[in-house]
């Protein structure tokens, strides 16, 4: 009867030692609740384009915009982050961990835009210019092409660098913009590749 209290004993003590070794080594990710974070909260309203066909219900378009902003809140490195719908007409975001509340706003509420330019001043497999596409960078998580000299220091030029806007400046009038964009939807070609 001993040795069986003794071997309930050595268990429960191997389970309690696990315990807190796995308690101590594993990182937790907490919630806003714990941690603190920052929250935001939209207020969805619909507006109607009286030149536009497409019709949409409050709901439908509340549901696009909580997409897009789960794409946002993953992109910006918060752990954890949730958006979600609240009320008839709100949608949440808790950005767990993250501090800087004016940069959460920024990012969140921004609005994306699409252009499509004829790269004059960048190589081409035809053509040596005078810029290269760089290295891609994540810029608060979010993923930007850089440009790079061919000639000289071929120095790396990010946004931040005054040159990154004459470069796209020196490109002139877009060829297409979002506004040209009617819809857009993948499609699988015969070979199986999505395009």
């Amino acid at each position: 009867m001993k040795s069986r209290s003794n071997i309930f004993l050595a268990i429960v003590i191997v389970l309690t030692g696990l315990s807190i070794w796995g308690y101590r080594s594993l990182k937790y990710n907490l919630g806003i609740d714990v941690q603190g974070g920052v929250r935001l909260v939209y207020t969805v309203s619909q507006v109607q384009d009286k030149n536009s066909e497409r019709s949409t219900t409050l709901e439908q378009d509340r549901l696009a915009t909580i997409r897009v902003l789960q794409r946002r809140a993953s992109g910006i490195g918060a752990l954890e982050g949730s958006v979600f719908a609240k009320g008839a007409d709100q949608i949440v975001v808790e950005l767990p961990g993250f501090t800087d509340i004016e940069q959460a706003k920024s990012i969140m509420g921004s609005t994306s835009r699409l252009y499509a330019y004829d790269a004059l001043n960048v190589t081409t497999k035809a053509r040596t210019r005078t810029y290269a596409v760089g290295p891609t960078k994540q810029v608060n998580g979010i993923p930007v092409v850089t440009f790079q000299r061919q000639i000289g220091d071929k120095q790396e030029i990010d946004p931040d660098n005054p040159e990154y806007a004459k470069i796209i400046a020196q490109w002139g009038t877009p060829l297409l913009q979002g506004a040209d964009l009617i819809d857009a939807k993948p499609q699988t070609l015969s070979a199986g590749k999505v395009i």
